[in-house]
């Protein structure tokens, strides 16, 4: 991997975590290069970060990733359940603010604020959304949540 975020202050230190196998939906890992790791101390902190390989796809809106533990399901709406931030960056050096947040107790998924209105907005992921992505972009989750 050429960039981690672990260089930028955000913690992937190994003696804390233990890694994870995520599944997807609306995207293929391709031969992109993963880490997924998490750790668990009452809540859990999960990262998950990819760097798209040539064969790395977007195949839809709304990408997600499978969490590592069960989330609780204390809310009526999970979907409205923020979990942490996360970064797309694109290999050209555009970086992009991500909200991570609950797609289902077993998936996280995260949105792109779009600024194009009085008001921010949340706007899906797509093959295009934030920008079209390619080899090298980077794009990095963190969740912090309650675990069932």
């Amino acid at each position: 991997m050429s960039q981690s975020y672990a260089s930028a202050g955000i913690p992937l230190d190994p003696e804390w975590r233990t890694d994870w196998t995520p599944s997807y939906t609306n995207f293929t890992p391709g031969n992109g290069t993963v880490m997924a790791r998490f750790a668990k101390s009452g809540l859990v902190v999960a990262q998950f970060q990819i760097e798209f390989g040539t064969t790395t796809t977007v195949d839809g809106s709304n990408p997600t990733v499978s969490l590592p533990l069960t989330a609780a399901d204390n809310f009526a709406d999970l979907t409205r359940t923020n979990l942490s931030g996360g970064i797309a960056d694109e290999s050209g050096g555009s970086t992009f603010p991500l909200v991570v947040r609950l797609e289902t107790t077993t998936s996280m998924s995260a949105s792109v604020l779009r600024a194009d209105a009085t008001y921010l907005s949340l706007n899906n992921i797509t093959a295009t959304v934030p920008f079209t992505w390619g080899t090298d972009d980077i794009w990095f989750l963190q969740a912090i949540y309650e675990p069932a």
